[in-house]
């Protein structure tokens, strides 16, 4: 019986519309990763922030917490190449007059 309940999610997941995470949301993993998306009777859309679903394979993962720890061990176990291949994220450069660790350090040192 839960083969036929795991077939079952696994069916909703292959036809589930997933949402991607909002910008604000800075983790690499959130690359491969996004809500489902459900329609009410009325056909509005509504979102389930409890749970996460991994865009490779539409495995669901939860996401109670609110942190990315469940999803990166799903790509490490499942998807290690996708975390081999991420770029690092790329610094934004200081405004004119911002401080930095570099011109801080610089700034003390004798």
């Amino acid at each position: 019986m839960a083969n036929g309940v795991d077939e079952r999610a696994d069916q909703l997941n292959k036809n589930c519309e997933i949402e991607d995470a909002p910008s604000t949301f800075k983790a690499v993993v959130w690359q491969h990763f996004g809500f489902p998306v459900s329609r009410n009777d009325k056909g509005e859309k509504q979102t389930d922030k409890r749970q996460t679903i991994c865009k490779s394979c539409r495995a669901t993962v939860a996401n109670n917490s609110g942190n990315t720890s469940n999803m990166r061990s799903h790509l490490s176990h499942h998807h290690p190449e996708k975390l081999r291949t991420q770029q690092p994220t790329v610094r934004k450069k200081p405004k004119p007059g911002q401080l930095t660790d570099r011109s801080i350090w610089s700034a003390t040192s004798p």
